[in-house]
C-alpha cells in the first residue's frame, strides 16, 4: 500500500531500489469510500512500521488531521483547515 506523499529525512535510508526502512513523514487524501481505512488501518500500520509523522488530509472536511509518533509516544495535534499555515513537527525541529 503506497501513500500518496512519503518524505524520507534521513538520506542514508535512501538506495537505487528505494528506501530501507520506513519514511519519516506520510500524508495520505482520504477516499470518499474508505476513510475509515486511512484512519484507523493505516494510521495503525504507520506507526507500527515506524513512521514518525502521518497526515490525513479530508477533501470533504477540509481538515487536516496530524499524528505523530516517537520512541513510544503518540500524538494527536489539533486537525487545521487545508487553506491553513502547516508545521512539519519533524522537519521544523519541533520533534
Amino acid at each position: 500500500m503506497e501513500p500518496d506523499i512519503s518524505v524520507i529525512c534521513d538520506k542514508s535510508k535512501l538506495t537505487d531500489r528505494g528506501c530501507l526502512g520506513a519514511p519519516d513523514w506520510v500524508v495520505e487524501i482520504v477516499s470518499p469510500g474508505n476513510s475509515g481505512h486511512d484512519y484507523i488501518r493505516k494510521l495503525n500500520l504507520y506507526a507500527d512500521a515506524g513512521v514518525r509523522e502521518y497526515w490525513i488530509v479530508n477533501p470533504m472536511t477540509e481538515l487536516v488531521y496530524v499524528y505523530y509518533f516517537e520512541d513510544e509516544l503518540f500524538k494527536t495535534l489539533i486537525p487545521f483547515r487545508t487553506k491553513s499555515a502547516a508545521v512539519f513537527l519533524i522537519i521544523s525541529g519541533f520533534a
